[in-house]
């Protein structure tokens, strides 16, 4: 799979015309090198370099580069062994942490969360905060320069989102507790009220949790995904772990019928996770400087982790950053990362704890970020499944040319729309429609 071609779903001669230049992939203990390509930042790796000749070369020294590594090493997260490797310090502190966590009261555990969160906002030069859109330059800048060696000035391809939309946004939640599985109806109700549906992901076995506790939510047209196993913080302590909980794992999301998982604490690993029995995943962010595991996606748009999962990143702060960490306005923050995933046409992936959300201040808070995301036009709120729906159609389908007029063929054919890639400057302009 081409991760440029998959991300752009081109016409069949311009997709031809990138093959020489296709092909490469970062094993996993890959260490790509920091250069620039039409002003920003990415990954390459000198030994998987492209022929003389490329139209992709880096910024300083022209060294050729395979796009689709440099945007693997950032959605895969390779490169994080290059910036942020664990030092001996650094494991022995999380292994005590993780494992004085349950007598530690939550101020102290807060206090924890909050000194390794100022500390990476101090030492952090990759990913930017509070977005990072880096690799959705990289795939327009690469489809710049693949017109430029084509001589073309643009190209259509099928649109992001399915007819009538711009940008796109789900609410997904994670229920960390009993209070919080207590708790999710007074969420999804205000959710009832402005006609849409969230996305739930429920812990199997941290609580005492049966499927007649989520039945009603499911019924009124919520989804349920599964978070983890028992959210110890050993999920990914080791592939030999993994794979002993995978089949527990698949039995409850076979059980509830769920189709997306994410990872408790965000922990991750894009090697690993496929294994699960899901249609996709959402344990990456486009930033994650402040989560546990230090990485970051540099997208709002959705990519596979392979052939078969898609990845939804997150692309919001989540209310534990702004509420419990960064000590910050929930709906202001919130709303300045939202105007900027729909200026760039993204998904909007907000995650909110109902544990977080007790109080009716947090209530009242919560009302007024749902107000503003379904009051801004041109979105399509629906929950994470549906969105996965969506990309899993887009990527089957495929442009074709009909009596001079180019159409969608496949399962997206019919709410999907050509948009028109428009080279602009040394950069691109999206337009809906041919």
């Amino acid at each position: 799979m081409s991760r440029l071609l998959d991300h752009w779903k081109l016409p069949q001669p311009l997709e031809k015309s990138y093959r020489p230049w296709q092909g490469g992939s970062l094993p996993p203990d890959a260490v790509p090198q920091l250069s620039r390509f039409c002003g920003r930042t990415i990954w390459i790796h000198p030994s998987d370099t492209a022929d003389p000749g490329s139209p992709f070369t880096t910024d300083d020294e022209k060294t050729p580069f395979r796009p689709d590594v440099s945007i693997e090493s950032v959605q895969l997260e390779r490169y994080t062994g290059a910036v942020a490797a664990e030092g001996a310090k650094t494991r022995l502190l999380k292994t005590a942490y993780y494992l004085l966590k349950p007598l530690m009261p939550r101020s102290a555990q807060l206090a924890a969360q909050r000194m390794n969160a100022n500390s990476r906002m101090r030492k952090s030069v990759y990913p930017a905060w509070p977005g990072d859109d880096s690799v959705d330059h990289l795939l327009q800048a690469a489809l710049g320069c693949l017109l430029d060696a084509a001589g073309l000035e643009r190209t259509p391809f099928i649109g992001f989102w399915p007819k009538g939309y711009r940008w796109a946004a789900c609410f997904t939640h994670d229920v960390e507790m009993t209070a919080g599985l207590r708790a999710m109806d007074r969420m999804a109700g205000i959710e009832e009220e402005y006609g849409i549906r969230s996305t739930w992901y429920i812990v199997p076995e941290r609580y005492p949790v049966k499927s007649s506790d989520f039945a009603s939510l499911r019924d009124r047209g919520h989804e349920i995904g599964v978070h983890g196993l028992n959210h110890d913080g050993k999920l990914f302590a080791s592939e030999a772990e993994f794979m002993r909980r995978v089949p527990l794992i698949n039995r409850y999301i076979r059980e509830w019928e769920a189709v997306g998982f994410r990872s408790p604490a965000l922990y991750r690993n894009a090697d690993w996770i496929t294994r699960l029995e899901i249609r996709y995943d959402t344990s990456y962010m486009d930033t994650a400087i402040l989560e546990p595991q230090y990485g970051g996606v540099g997208m709002v748009l959705p990519y596979y982790l392979d052939d078969r999962v898609l990845e939804l990143p997150i692309t919001m702060p989540m209310d534990h950053h702004l509420i419990n960490l960064l000590r910050k306005d929930t709906v202001q923050g919130m709303s300045e990362k939202f105007r900027w995933v729909v200026e760039r046409g993204g998904l909007a992936n907000f995650l909110f704890h109902p544990d977080y959300n007790l109080e009716q201040e947090r209530m009242d808070d919560y009302r007024k970020v749902v107000d503003e995301v379904t009051g801004t036009e041109g979105g399509w709120v629906a929950t994470a499944a549906e969105i996965a729906d969506w990309w899993d159609r887009r990527h089957r389908s495929h442009l074709r040319e009909e009596t001079g007029t180019i159409r969608v063929d496949g399962p997206a054919a019919d709410d999907a729309e050509v948009w028109t890639a428009v080279r602009d400057g040394t950069g691109l302009r999206i337009e809906r429609g041919q």
